[in-house]
């Protein structure tokens, strides 16, 4: 079909459109007012009874009428027909489409050319934006336990934390080894001195000590009271002679005898006292 066919069917249609919304009752509760291409957009422009009410343009798009009833559609859209149903609840309406080129029958099928040289394999991809993250799915069943990785390196030491209470105290353990005996430390400061405790009781005596070097001789005391004569002794045995002693004086007269006094007989020397013993209670 030429440019002269197109466009007298055009004219038609825009004729037929015309003829029909003048002949359409005032009663219609969808009335279009225009519905042509124009500027590479299908435009749409109506009115319909009801404000805010939802229009369907061929099932396909929709759009809401404002406070007054008036809707319009501007659609990058060409309708195969040429024409376009539009629906508002139950009202049915149907618009040609002005300056709008109606699709032809398919033509038959070419012959084949001939074949191209063979081209290259070559695939290329071109890596779109990310698309928004899916519905997160169930959670799966649970994988067998894998091989125990290597210890990393030890992280910095955290904040210490608080005291916790304390536990019980556990068993004993066994003793340890003795360790190193520590330098002495310095004398510390000599304490107050204590209260005198009662005094014990006497200890065993011990044993004699050695005797000690022999003190200096004291003072004569006084002489004791003569004791007791004891036993006489035994008889000794009979001495050897002693010497002849020196011829005595000459014999007195009983007279001169009677006049001199007897002699008398030496003080017994009585004995040192012997030293105390270590030990002795006096």
């Amino acid at each position: 079909m030429g440019r002269g066919g197109t466009g007298r069917l055009v004219w038609r249609s825009g004729a037929a459109l015309a003829a029909w919304l003048v002949a359409a009752p005032a009663r219609a509760e969808i009335q279009i007012l225009a519905a042509r291409i124009t500027a590479g957009e299908l435009w749409v422009l109506g009115t319909v009874d009801a404000p805010e009410t939802e229009i369907g343009l061929d099932g396909r798009f929709t759009a809401r009428a404002d406070s007054r009833g008036k809707f319009e559609f501007r659609l990058v859209y060409h309708p195969a027909t040429c024409i376009v149903t539009l629906r508002a609840g139950a009202q049915e309406r149907g618009a040609v489409v002005g300056e709008c080129g109606q699709q032809g029958p398919a033509g038959r099928e070419g012959p084949a050319g001939a074949a191209g040289p063979a081209g290259h394999a070559e695939i290329r991809t071109v890596t779109g934006p990310p698309g928004p993250p899916g519905p997160r799915g169930e959670t799966g069943p649970r994988g067998e336990t894998g091989p125990r990785g290597e210890a990393g390196p030890p992280g910095p030491a955290g904040a210490r934390g608080e005291a916790g209470l304390r536990g019980e105290a556990g068993l004993a353990g066994a003793p340890g080894a003795s360790g190193a005996r520590g330098d002495a430390g310095a004398p510390g400061e000599p304490g107050p001195r204590g209260e005198a405790g009662p005094q014990g009781e006497a200890g065993p005596r011990g044993e004699a000590g050695l005797p000690g070097a022999p003190g200096p001789s004291g003072a004569r005391g006084e002489a004791g009271a003569p004791g007791k004569t004891g036993p006489r002794g035994p008889v000794g045995p009979a001495g050897p002679p002693g010497p002849r002693g020196p011829a005595g004086p000459a014999a007195r007269t009983p007279a001169a005898a009677a006049r001199s006094p007897a002699p008398q007989a030496p003080a017994a020397s009585r004995p040192a006292p012997a030293a105390p013993a270590e030990g002795d209670v006096y």
